[in-house]
């Protein structure tokens, strides 16, 4: 049972993982790409690590995106391939691997 105020891990570490999607997000919308790079790998990292987080097609496609202006795209087009096997009707996924093969 929960105690009332208290912060399980599961719950700090899906915060922690939106913090780091919200920052990440804001860093590539800034064209800051490394520090989008760094957050966006943060955050799926915490997804990967116990306890299991869902790991979205946004995170995917933001990593590719970041990894994609960085000129990194056979990187990006894993992370783009990974975010459309998340969810293959997300179309900010098909962008990504657009923007990879392109």
């Amino acid at each position: 049972m929960k105690e009332e105020g208290r912060i399980t891990a599961p719950e700090a570490d899906w915060t922690t993982k939106r913090r780091r999607e919200e920052a990440a997000y804001a860093a590539l919308e800034a064209a800051d790409n490394e520090k989008a790079l760094q957050l966006y790998t943060q955050a799926i990292a915490l997804c990967d690590a116990p306890p299991k987080l869902e790991v979205t097609a946004d995170l995917c496609s933001g990593r590719a995106l970041a990894l994609s202006a960085l000129g990194r795209y056979e990187e990006a087009l894993l992370d783009a391939a990974r975010g459309v096997a998340c969810d293959p009707t997300d179309a900010s996924a098909h962008q990504a691997r657009g923007m990879a093969l392109y």
